[in-house]
């Protein structure tokens, strides 16, 4: 099906871009205003009790769109939108954590009680393709989507309790960490902020107290999430007089928006203590809330 979606939208897409070049009937709009989104994919659990969930957060868009007129009432439309989407996630849990090293040494595996918090914010350009009816001062529209990533960042705060060794000694002092993410710049193992330190197994282990996107992550291919995403979206607007409107529109994707690669269980590890893979397919839902003139 998603094979087929795809071509729909750029078939779509150069139809319009011919409609375009021929200079037909067209017209200018502009749109600004709220985008609530979340990501929707299976969530880790432990014993029938879900540990992850996902809800929804804020941001805006902002953009420009054209209109190709088929008759007064119906026409095409496409553009270009800065539109902000993301996600809050969360885990409360058990869970492990690999506490750092100095030099080649191995990280130190521990068992914790895990309380993570991360809203995730990314700013994306959509292109939409949809078709549009106006029925007096109500306007219906559908169609499709495809959006490119243009950066990623998140913030939150990782709390750890009940930290012992994977033997279920040495149990040490609480540990809270804030989140500053930068998916495109942060590198494996890298935070600022006040230096902190715990004994371990008779080892002081430092960490510092801000934590980047791949503090945890033992090696680093690319970003988190995927650069291209597409779907299904459509909405509706009233229009208070001929140019002025407000609209509601929803986008939901069809594409997984974060790679394999950073899917795994955060709840175990494996009998080697190597991270067990999921292969978790995370699509994005999003509704947009707008205030706009088409002329």
């Amino acid at each position: 099906m998603i094979r087929y979606v795809r071509k729909a939208f750029f078939g779509v897409l150069f139809f319009t871009m011919v409609w375009s070049a021929s200079g037909q009937s067209w017209s200018f709009g502009f749109q600004a205003g709220l985008t609530f989104s979340k990501l929707q994919g299976p969530v880790e659990q432990d014993a029938g009790t879900d540990l992850e969930s996902f809800d929804f957060a804020n941001g805006f868009h902002v953009g420009g769109l054209f209109n190709y007129k088929l008759t007064d009432q119906v026409g095409l439309r496409t553009g270009l939108v800065f539109n902000q989407k993301g996600t809050k996630y969360k885990y409360d849990g058990p869970s492990y954590f690999f506490f750092k090293r100095e030099g080649a040494k191995a990280p130190v595996a521990t068992l914790v009680t895990r309380q993570q918090e991360i809203k995730f914010t990314n700013a994306n350009i959509d292109i939409p393709v949809m078709i549009f009816a106006r029925l007096g001062s109500l306007e219906l529209r559908g169609g499709l989507y495809g959006s490119v990533l243009v950066a990623g960042n998140a913030g939150g705060s990782l709390n750890l309790t009940n930290i012992r060794t994977l033997s279920g000694n040495n149990s040490v002092a609480d540990v809270m960490f804030s989140l500053d993410y930068n998916y495109g710049s942060d590198r494996v193992g890298t935070g600022n902020g006040v230096l902190q330190s715990r004994i371990i197994t008779g080892e002081e282990v430092f960490f510092p107290s801000i934590i980047g996107a791949y503090y945890e992550e033992p090696v680093k291919k690319g970003s988190l999430f995927n650069v291209f995403d597409y779907g299904l979206t459509g909405g509706a607007s009233y229009f208070i007089n001929e140019t002025f409107y407000f609209g509601a529109e929803i986008q939901y994707g069809f594409a997984d928006v974060t790679k394999n690669f950073y899917d795994y269980s955060k709840l175990t590890l494996d009998a080697n203590r190597d991270r067990i893979q999921r292969a978790d397919k995370d699509n994005s839902l999003t509704l947009k809330f707008s205030l706009g003139f088409s002329f």
